[in-house]
């Protein structure tokens, strides 16, 4: 499957007025990375694809909590994917979560 590359604002990245292309491996931690940024519910298109955001962002998270809610979402991508490790770091003051994951032997962060 192919499909088109997005930048960390999540906009479609153009160079030489071509679309930039992704697949495989990469279009996997694509589509993590845009559940993960995506509030459940948020997008019109399927109201049932996201990470609930409303459970993550409190005063004082249960880290327990926001790795089941990370996996149940990237589930929503492939049920085969395999996280081995989440890390978690919290900016309180900018309430700000930096998630390092590792998914299939593959390091991704993301920061919500």
């Amino acid at each position: 499957m192919r499909c088109f590359s997005l930048d960390i604002n999540g906009d479609v990245i153009i160079k030489k007025n071509k679309i930039e292309i992704v697949d495989g491996d990469n279009l996997t931690i694509q589509k993590i990375k845009q559940i993960l940024l995506t509030n459940y519910g948020e997008w019109w298109l399927d109201k049932k694809e996201g990470l609930n955001q409303r459970d993550i962002l409190v005063k004082n998270p249960n880290y327990q909590i926001i790795k089941d809610q990370i996996r149940q979402a990237i589930n929503q991508v492939d049920d085969n994917l395999i996280v081995t490790k989440i890390d978690i770091s919290e900016d309180s003051i900018n309430r700000h979560l930096t998630i390092n994951l590792n998914i299939d032997g593959k390091e991704l962060i993301v920061e919500v």
